[in-house]
């Protein structure tokens, strides 16, 4: 039993054994010690039936009918959040929030214009657009939040980076997570 009084059990048949080198190499998720099967840059394709994709998707952002291009389309993995869903891109330029276990292999990318790390950095000070409809409208294709009203024109810092398109700041205390696309570094 631990010291938060929680007794923990597992099965020694799910674990796999990591070698020092992965660990350091970055192949191994540092939370769940699990080996990564997805990179940034790597091109990912459902090849899941429609019920089985919904299915996946339901504690991973959900399903929403506009995500069919998912299922006939390959698309970029731009990164992964804080719950390990990857982050992925498609042709059209919409952004999703999809569930790992949705793809069963990825190849590397061999398009040389994929951008893998985000320009901004912890730590750095940005400005939010102050255009409200704009906002909102990359926020919405992003799957992020729109209620930002507290932050519409004001510099705040970045306090994490989730992909090439997704940062957090902290602004007041609060945590926000935005499209990249909706600040600019200050003047």
């Amino acid at each position: 039993m631990y010291e938060n009084g929680k007794l923990w059990t597992m099965n020694p048949e799910l674990l796999e054994e990591a070698t020092m080198a992965e660990i350091k190499a970055g192949v191994l998720n540092p939370v769940t010690a699990t080996k990564i099967k997805h990179q940034i840059g790597d091109e990912v394709t459902v090849s899941l039936p429609l019920e089985r994709v919904k299915s996946l998707q339901a504690d991973h952002g959900g399903w929403k009918d506009d995500m069919s291009e998912i299922l006939s389309t390959t698309g970029i993995v731009m990164g992964m959040d804080q719950d390990e869903d990857l982050v992925v891109k498609y042709e059209s330029g919409k952004t999703y929030f999809l569930n790992p276990d949705l793809f069963k292999s990825s190849t590397k990318s061999n398009h040389s214009s994929v951008q893998t790390e985000c320009e901004y950095k912890i730590r750095e000070w940005v400005r939010v657009s102050s255009d409200k409809e704009h906002v909102i409208n990359l926020q919405e294709d992003s799957g992020l939040t729109t209620k930002l009203s507290t932050i519409l024109g004001k510099t705040v810092r970045v306090s994490d980076v989730k992909s090439t398109r997704i940062i957090n700041v902290k602004f007041r205390g609060d945590d926000y997570s935005l499209d990249t696309r909706v600040v600019t570094k200050p003047r």
